[in-house]
């Protein structure tokens, strides 16, 4: 655990904002890293003892799939089918056929209308049955099914037994396996933070997500540097910009009253000042955070809060600073909530999620940090730093989410290597992490955001932040 006394060093500095511009491409993954993800299917199916593993995809749950098909499922659901030694079955409606054109993975294509919106045309239907034995099911096969969701046992007796997928879906793979305890809910495959196939990402993958994570932390710098009393959240969202690419949740901004509740959109409040304000903005693989006071200095705080800065902001960031100087490939999540538990005890600053979190397409795949976790984070896996207090006096409890990277010196070697101007971004990250906030980090973190821990806790003072030196 970190030795230093943080209480004593976070103070306001004067700090310029580091600058940074996002990448000007959109990088494409190649075919070979969607060969190289079937082989680790494959071969899980193989460790599991599975002969078929089908993912449903849609529009708010296309991570899994996408993941192996290349194909975001636009308007409409999918279904991807995957047996041994066979080329992946895609399944898709009306108006995603068009997009195995685009995709570089291999895949087999079946249409089949009943994934397309509702009065759209609905010729040549086949039975959903008739099209998964033609991809390769048998009867009497192991099927894992994977959704969006797996359960613990605490949550359902059988969890492999709960589904989140479509009723039409379940019945039509229990009908050609034979017997239902023989479709089995397989999620965690992809997602849990133990082995989930998508908790590794790709030199290639982690170019996006480096992207994602700049452009949509640019999104919120420009938001709070153009934050002004009198403004609509409304008109202040329009620095939220992603360049047309998807988004990995709802744009937010909030002030007032509003802002206690986070997850609400924009609207016509006007902002005032000593307003409680939020803002988030998640572009898929990369999201950023704040949250403060509209304020220039202490004095413009409610009167009620006169004394957040010391008591709220300041622990708060330190616990920040710590989480930061304290993760690495290696750490086990359980050491990382304890450390911030005995930093800013949850009785007190209120926050009840997991302080850090794994993200990828989706905003939240899962998590290794909760009490007694064992699970160590990994090299390659993309971590949001996630910390949210809510104290329970009603007063703003800050937030600086932002993502990182994680990636041992071979992982890093090949970054650097196939994207030099990614690898010098992240390192004028790191220096300004370092140097400006006084937050020291171990090699293995790489900083996706281009305002990297960077809190102006006052968001009207636009030269003075947060910082762990004196």
């Amino acid at each position: 655990m970190n030795s230093l006394d943080f209480s004593k060093t976070v103070n306001l500095c004067k700090i310029v904002d580091p600058n940074l511009e996002a990448s000007q491409e959109w990088p494409e993954l190649p075919v070979e890293v969607y060969h190289g993800r079937l082989s680790r299917l494959h071969q899980r199916m193989e460790e599991r003892q599975f002969e078929a593993a089908v993912i449903y995809g849609d529009r708010e749950h296309a991570a899994n799939f996408s993941w192996l098909t290349g194909i975001e499922p636009r308007f409409e659901e999918a279904i991807a089918v995957v047996v041994k030694n066979e080329t992946p079955t895609a399944l898709l409606g009306n108006e995603c056929l068009s997009l195995t054109d685009w995709t570089p993975a291999p895949l087999r294509v079946v249409h089949w209308p009943p994934l397309s919106l509702i009065s759209q045309p609905r010729e040549a239907l086949r039975p959903l049955a008739d099209i998964f034995g033609e991809a390769g099911i048998g009867k009497g096969d192991r099927i894992g099914l994977a959704g969006w969701k797996y359960y613990a046992p605490s949550e359902f007796p059988e969890p492999g037994a709960a589904f989140e997928c479509p009723h039409y879906l379940v019945e039509a793979l229990r009908e050609i396996a034979g017997e239902n305890d023989r479709v089995k809910n397989v999620s965690d495959w992809f997602m849990s933070p133990e082995d989930g196939l998508r908790t590794f990402n790709e030199p290639a993958q982690i170019a996006q997500f480096e992207t994602a994570g700049s452009l949509a932390s640019n999104g919120i710098s420009r938001l709070i540097q153009n934050l002004e009393f009198g403004r609509s959240e409304l008109e202040l969202a329009e620095h939220l910009v992603s360049r047309g690419l998807p988004l990995s949740c709802h744009p937010m901004v909030s002030s007032g009253r509003k802002a206690q509740f986070g997850l609400t959109s924009p609207s016509s409040n006007v902002v005032k000042l000593g307003d409680a304000f939020t803002t988030a903005f998640g572009i898929c693989g990369g999201l950023s955070c704040r949250a403060g006071y509209v304020a220039e200095s202490p004095s413009d705080l409610p009167t009620e809060h006169a004394d957040w800065l010391d008591r709220i902001a300041k622990p708060f960031f330190a616990a920040v600073c710590t989480w930061y100087e304290t993760i690495r490939v290696g750490l086990p999540g359980g050491e990382l909530f304890d450390l911030i538990e005995s930093m800013i005890p949850r009785t007190r600053f209120g926050w009840t999620l997991n302080p850090g979190h794994l993200l990828g397409m989706d905003e939240w795949i899962s998590s290794p940090v909760f009490p007694g976790s064992q699970i160590p984070f990994r090299s390659g896996m993309a971590v949001q730093m996630d910390i949210i207090p809510a104290p329970p006096e009603g007063c703003s409890g800050g937030n600086v989410e932002d993502g990182i990277i994680l990636a041992d010196e071979s992982l890093r070697k090949d970054l650097a290597d196939q994207f030099p101007q990614l690898w010098e971004r992240v390192q004028q990250r790191r220096r300004f992490m370092q140097e400006e906030l006084g937050i020291a980090l171990d090699a293995s973190v790489l900083p996706v955001s281009n305002i990297p821990a960077l809190w102006r806790p006052l968001l009207l003072n636009r030269e003075e932040a947060l910082a762990c030196r004196k």
